[in-house]
């Protein structure tokens, strides 16, 4: 019991000290309002603000005439007072004006398809707008006139994506005259931006990243050209060898053969004496005896000598 008790009432004394520090908020933050623009700057205003809404009226009653369907023209008297007024604001900045409008619009158009049975209208036209404007939040689009956009087509849907491209086409003829004539003021600028970085910063940002590139490039071909050089040495050694190895095998055969071809060229020359040697020896054998030649046939008489010799006789 201490304990619950002890909880409840630290738990009141926090949403005592919630609620002082609220009321104390809804004070206000004690900052003075800004001061009213002169006369001069309101005039100003006035002319920029009526001649371009002239424009888009004019514009707009020719497409109404030409293709039954109209411009929105209620976001662009929001957008006009925020370029002439609020002409420094984020919010007011072309690119706040396009992507902000854009995107709204595509969130609460996709919440519109949604059937009205399981999302009711009266449910849709704050479900719709609220996720968009929480998107361009996060984009960092934040425009007011987007949220009116966004609550038009949750509501009603005869808007469709043609009347998304009208609007679209509204907004660029009210940022093209509002750059011509806010400039026209010597005190004022617009657009304080873009939406795209700076050209010395981009182009920097350029140069760097190719820098790094190419650095991580050139050290990648240092290192495949090194390895390959110490590859292709390696190779070139291992050739080196195998051509060593190649001319000693070959004059080891070379050697050899030579060694075949003397001992047959001497085993030849011993054999053909040996034959000379023994052919010699059988002729002295056969062609002569104690006591004269001998012939051991007719063909080993000699033709014609014992017609003319009659001393010669036959052998035995």
């Amino acid at each position: 019991m201490q304990l619950a008790r002890s909880k409840s009432a630290i738990i009141g004394k926090k949403i005592k000290k919630k609620a002082s520090l609220t009321v104390k908020k809804m004070k206000g933050g004690g900052q003075i309002p800004p001061p009213p623009l002169s006369n001069s700057q309101c005039l100003f205003a006035l002319a920029g603000c009526f001649l371009s809404l002239l424009s888009l009226s004019a514009i707009n009653e020719q497409i109404q005439t030409s293709f039954d369907r109209g411009i929105l023209l209620a976001p662009l008297g929001a957008l006009v007072t925020m370029h002439y007024g609020l002409t420094s604001a984020p919010a007011s900045q072309p690119r706040n004006s396009l992507l902000g409008v854009l995107v709204a619009t595509v969130c609460s158009k996709s919440v519109a398809y949604i059937p009205t049975s399981v999302v009711p209208i009266w449910v849709r036209v704050a479900l719709g707008p609220a996720i968009a404007i929480a998107v361009t939040l996060k984009l960092g689009l934040a425009h007011p006139p987007a949220g009116a956009v966004a609550v038009l087509f949750a509501l009603d849907t005869s808007n469709d994506w043609k009347s998304l491209g009208l609007l679209l086409f509204g907004y660029v003829e009210a940022i093209i005259f509002a750059v011509i004539f806010v400039n026209l003021n010597g005190t004022k600028t617009f657009p304080m931006y873009w939406g795209v970085p700076n050209t010395q910063e981009w182009w920097g940002i350029l140069t760097r990243r190719l820098k790094e590139t190419s650095g991580r490039c050139h050290a990648r071909f240092t290192n495949m050209t090194e390895s390959e050089h110490h590859h292709d040495a390696n190779h070139n050694d291992n050739d080196d060898d195998g051509r060593k190895e190649k001319k000693e095998k070959a004059k080891k055969l070379s050697l050899f053969f030579l060694s075949q071809e003397k001992k047959e060229s001497v085993e030849s020359n011993m054999t053909s004496q040996a034959e000379t040697k023994s052919l010699n020896s059988r002729s002295e054998n056969n062609l002569w005896s104690d006591h004269g030649p001998v012939f051991h046939s007719v063909n080993d008489y000699p033709i014609g000598r014992h017609d003319t010799d009659p001393d010669f006789e036959m052998g035995p």
